[in-house]
């Protein structure tokens, strides 16, 4: 009967194992594609026009990326402070500031899209933002960032955190706007 138990045992420790690093490894992809939709809905909300993903590159070498990179940061967490939460208010006070470099960044292409001439988009263009991974001894957060193009050129940025297929979209794309 021991022996049974032990067999079955041993069968059913791979699977759990494997299972349980799935889930782990989703999760990691949920957590900053949650993050993202919400900046989307955050911006849809205070603009008229809409945003869809259009690609998404994670990047090579997040410990390329640095504060001069953002303009902006957005994201709601207890440990950090950004420059914006998703209610528009700044999320800063008391808070720590954001480590550098972050563990992961992903570069996200995405497409914008007036719903009236006036709008704040204009025409339909492209937008790039990253969505980092940023850690520090006990906390871990997500946070989206808006390019900041005005010191590192946005194919540069592109470039150095290692997001190639969003860089060379940017570069066979001949069509809309940039920013």
């Amino acid at each position: 009967m021991r022996r049974a138990i032990l067999i079955v045992f041993l069968l059913l420790l791979p699977i759990i194992l494997i299972a349980l690093i799935l889930s782990v490894q989703s999760s990691d992809r949920q957590t900053w594609e949650v993050e993202l939709d919400k900046y989307k809905v955050y911006k849809e909300a205070i603009v008229s026009g809409t945003l869809k993903t259009r690609l998404v590159d994670r990047g090579t070498m997040p410990w390329h990326f640095s504060s001069i990179m953002s303009k902006a940061a957005f994201g709601e967490n207890p440990h950090f402070g950004t420059d914006y939460g998703y209610d528009g208010k700044r999320n800063e006070d008391g808070l720590k500031s954001l480590p550098f470099p972050p563990e992961a960044v992903w570069c996200a292409l995405l497409v914008a899209n007036p719903q009236s001439t006036d709008s704040y988009y204009g025409d339909p263009h492209y937008v790039v933002v990253f969505v980092a991974e940023h850690h520090d001894l006990y906390n871990a957060a997500f946070v989206v960032h808006e390019v900041a193009s005005d010191h590192i050129p946005l194919v540069e940025s592109l470039s150095l955190v290692g997001c190639k297929t969003v860089m060379e979209e940017i570069q066979l794309s001949e069509a809309g706007r940039w920013t």
